[in-house]
């Protein structure tokens, strides 16, 4: 249906009339009191469409291209070269002042109050259904669509380009200056002030839902999500990229100045290559590269396993040559030896690893009784014994663990007759209490490697017999928050199994292990949001396997 039958308008012709040059190319419909003043080469080559009192002030070369539509009261000043290539529709008291060499390629929709002013491009749609003004200065240009269904106001200055969406449900205000791009999505749903200052980019998505402010200031990058879901405040300082997620979910303030750079940091311990590893080292998992020297455990062992928190690293257990109950803890944005932070409630190894920023859980490994069930604790912030927290459906060693804040998820392993596991095992991070069933893996499989976003988690590799050394290089994920089996995500480079992984919210890296046939040192990496083959990252600090892995940026971090 034509936009002017869709708005209710008269299809009824009338005559266009106009002054030094001006031309009707079509038609010109009006069924209330119009005023038109065009001057100076004035070119409409479809239709103008009113329903209502309105004035068209138009002068000195504007080229109407295609429709406008009004349906209320509405005063249109366009001055000095304008170019209306598509369609304006107006369905409200409205005032589109426009100076300076405008052009609109395609939609302007508004049904409420609105102004644009000053040499701005509109490459694709503005939509507004409520009161709101754009205040658009200096050379701004909007490549996608800007949706207002409240009360905004957007204040965009020197060269802002906005190259997709911007979505807003209620009250906000949105000072962007100085160089600001917008490459895809933003989305707010109460009352939001953002005044991002100093080429800021926006490369993927921001969602907030609570009533917060956002203030970055100088060179700022954002590569992945922020959504915005909890109280909170965070101050920091020194190049600043947000390569994962913050989340708020009430009042709070998120200024970041200056250069800060909050990325992930991966820490791989232990280990066993001819002799037990003492050595820990870590890479920016942001970034590729060989792992540095970090520092040394507090005992040299193989078989544990690593949990942590924003700021704590935790290994827990081991073997020796014994089965161990060391439990030693690092700070992981600082470099140095590990420090004795207790015990295990057994001396065990291979446990598989859950955690969030409050706890860390062990669930399952070996003893020198045999293979257990068992789930323990400890409070990553808090040195002391592990306590226990349920059990696992069946016993089992080697299994691997990932999580999302509020849920620890346990794949694959050895049962207690020594035969491969496929089942996937999940439980509450926030409560104390046994595991269930999820679903299950693409096959049987222990010694896997798992790491996560706070919504998938990616298992890798693992051993495919019981004996020998017949190993997969496949990579299979889930979703957490689900339950269900796991689906095929892509390959790493070589097979692997007693390897580790960890991860940030964006990219898992996994520490081989025993790889192609022999102990190696060589590390992958995978974008965990999207499907694909893992790619090199570069080396650990030796060749081991059995070794533990940590984070300070993984999925139970949100």
């Amino acid at each position: 249906m034509p936009l002017i039958q869709r708005l209710g308008i008269s299809s009824a012709r009338g005559f266009g009339f106009g002054k030094t040059g001006a031309a009707y190319q079509t038609s010109v419909e009006e069924s209330a009191t119009t005023t038109e003043i065009l001057g100076t080469i004035l070119s409409t080559n479809p239709s103008i469409a009113e329903t209502s009192s309105a004035s068209e002030i138009i002068t000195t070369f504007p080229f109407l291209e295609s429709y406008i539509a009004e349906a209320s009261t509405a005063v249109d000043v366009v001055v000095g070269a304008p170019v209306f290539a598509a369609t304006i529709v107006e369905a409200g008291n409205v005032v589109d002042n426009v100076l300076n060499n405008l052009n609109i390629n395609t939609l302007i929709i508004e049904s409420a109050f609105g102004a644009v002013a000053l040499s701005q491009v509109f490459d694709a749609s503005v939509v507004e259904t409520s009161s709101a003004t754009d205040s658009l200065l200096g050379l701004p240009i909007y490549a996608g669509i800007i949706a207002e269904a409240g009360s905004a106001s957007d204040g965009a200055s020197l060269s802002v380009t906005i190259n997709s969406i911007i979505t807003e449900t209620s009250s906000t205000i949105d000072a962007v200056v100085p160089g600001g791009t917008f490459n895809t999505n933003l989305s707010e749903t109460s009352r939001v002030t953002d005044s991002p200052i100093a080429s800021l980019n926006y490369s993927s998505n921001i969602t907030e839902s609570g009533a917060l402010v956002d203030i970055p200031t100088a060179t700022r990058a954002t590569s992945g999500f922020i959504i915005e879901v909890v109280v909170g405040e965070e101050e920091v300082t020194r190049e600043a990229f947000y390569q994962t997620i913050i989340s708020e979910s009430s009042i709070g303030s998120d200024s970041v100045a200056s250069n800060s750079l909050p990325a992930a940091r991966g820490v791989f311990g232990g280990g066993w290559n001819t002799t037990y590893a003492i050595g820990m080292g870590y890479v920016n998992i942001a970034t590729t590269g060989n792992a540095v020297f970090f520092g040394s455990l507090t005992l040299a062992r193989s078989g544990l396993t690593g949990v942590s928190s924003t700021t704590r690293g935790i290994y827990g257990g081991g073997y020796t040559g014994s089965y161990s109950s060391r439990i030693d803890y690092i700070t992981i944005a600082t470099t140095g030896n590990a420090t004795t932070f207790g015990d295990l409630n057994a001396s065990t190894d291979t446990t598989a690893g859950c955690s969030n920023e409050t706890i860390g859980c062990f669930s399952g490994g070996n003893t020198s009784s045999g293979r257990i069930s068992t789930m323990q604790y400890v409070t990553i912030a808090s040195a002391g014994n592990s306590s226990s927290f349920g059990d696992l459906s069946q016993t089992l060693s080697a299994a691997s663990g990932c999580e999302s804040p509020t849920r620890g998820i346990i794949s694959g392993g050895t049962s207690s007759s020594g035969s491969l596991i496929s089942s996937i095992e999940y439980f509450t991070l926030t409560s104390l209490g046994s595991s269930s069933a999820f679903g299950d893996l693409s096959q049987s499989l222990t010694a896997t490697a798992s790491c996560s976003s706070s919504t998938r988690g990616v298992i890798s590799g693992g051993k495919t017999s019981a004996s020998g050394s017949s190993n997969t290089s496949l990579i299979q994920y889930l979703t957490i928050a689900t339950t269900g089996n796991t689906t095929t995500f892509g390959n790493l480079t070589v097979t692997s199994s007693l390897g580790a992984a960890t991860s940030s919210l964006v990219r898992g890296i996994v520490g081989i292990g025993f790889g192609a046939g022999s102990i190696t040192s060589t590390s992958n990496y995978f974008t965990i949001a999207t499907t694909g083959n893992a790619a090199t990252f570069g080396n650990l600090s030796s060749a081991r396997q059995q070794i533990g892995a940590l984070s300070s940026g993984h999925g139970g971090l949100q």
